[in-house]
């Protein structure tokens, strides 16, 4: 039996590694695992943005890039939703 997810639901995930460069890679959102600032390149302005205290959980901005320098948040996962 096959297994269907419905639109929206997470359908792949990637550990987001900033220990040496920048993690350059399209998301659709991401998970927090330690809160902290976030800077990222978001999809939509092709402009770095930094995001001050940004907390656990899910961040809803589609990004093409995470940025080392600035970025203070850690244990990250970069999701990607399924799409209609």
């Amino acid at each position: 039996m096959a297994t269907i997810f419905a639109p929206g639901s997470v359908v792949d995930s990637t550990v987001i590694d900033i220990t040496t460069v920048d993690h350059v890679q399209n998301f659709d959102l991401i998970y927090i695992g330690t809160a902290g600032d976030l800077k990222v390149i978001p999809i939509q302005t092709g402009a770095e943005r930094l995001f001050k205290n940004v907390p656990v959980g899910w961040f809803p901005v589609a990004i093409t890039t995470v940025v080392r320098t600035g970025t203070t948040a850690a244990d990250m996962q970069g999701c990607n939703l399924i799409k209609k």
